[in-house]
């Protein structure tokens, strides 16, 4: 008479053991892990609106253990530091900034919290490992200027493109390296090959304007590139026209990439 071989399942946990043959010299059934299919990785976390909220009344609390903690949680819960750092970081500045214009918040408060959340942008980045360097710099590395005015307040954005333009190799510096240094008296001592300025607000338009023109006229570098973006042509891309920028950078993940089209592909 045929032998049945009855298979038999025991979950334990989330593993399936499933009997599948008869020992071949006593006829005792043998029990062998069941391999699940292969599964594709889960899709990370996102941030969700309620997640932003919450950021920013903790940052408002000026209590950076809590916040460190909150960042720790989103973490957990499988949201990657890049996306901390695109998605969480620049739109509580922005929140800010709207706070500060709608006279919600005083510019101590505005002053204090952009504060915190460049450090955040430090710890994302290196959460994300995207804000490490490849290598010590080359002396032919490519080399950008980021471009802050005397008195600008939002240099947010600025810090956030740095890493991503270190962790593709570039060699970045930013004005001012000393009072009152304008980003038009450094191209004209020092040669870069790209210029970038950040937009926060409409009133900032005419001197950056003003500011490009005198970039272009004494620079080291007769083919100078200028890139501009910021939380304002996010809001309002038409507001770059005529500023005499070669392009608007909203991502600025994407900034290196667009940067080294000029450079490296003649664009």
């Amino acid at each position: 008479m045929k032998r049945e071989i009855r298979q038999h399942q025991e979950r334990r946990g989330t593993r399936a053991w499933t009997g599948t043959a008869l020992h071949p010299s006593d006829g005792r059934l043998e029990i062998q892990p069941w391999k699940h299919p292969k599964l594709s990785s889960p899709a990370p976390q996102t941030i969700e609106p309620e997640d932003l909220e919450r950021f920013i009344e903790i940052a408002l609390e000026f209590d950076d253990a809590a916040l460190d903690r909150f960042v720790a949680s989103l973490i957990r819960r499988g949201i990657p530091g890049e996306h901390i750092l695109t998605d969480l970081i620049p739109p509580a500045a922005r929140e800010m900034g709207a706070r500060w214009e709608r006279d919600d918040c005083n510019f101590l408060e505005v002053t204090i919290v952009l504060g915190r959340l460049q450090r955040l942008v430090r710890a994302a980045l290196l959460e994300s490992g995207q804000g490490e360097s490849t290598g010590p710099e080359s002396p032919h590395a490519p080399s950008i200027l980021l471009g802050v005015l005397p008195h600008q307040q939002h240099t947010l954005g600025l810090v956030i493109a740095s890493n991503f333009f270190r962790s593709r190799g570039w060699v970045v510096s930013m004005t001012p390296s000393h009072p009152g240094e304008r980003p038009s008296s450094r191209v004209a001592r020092s040669r870069f090959d790209v210029v970038a300025f950040s937009l926060a607000t409409p009133s900032c338009l005419s001197e950056v304007e003003k500011e490009i023109r005198l970039v272009r006229n004494g620079s080291k570098n007769s083919r100078i590139r200028i890139i501009v973006g910021g939380g304002l042509l996010e809001r309002a891309p038409e507001a770059a026209d005529g500023l005499g920028a070669d392009a608007i950078v909203i991502d600025p993940q994407r900034a290196p990439e667009i940067a080294e089209a000029f450079l490296f592909k003649g664009v």
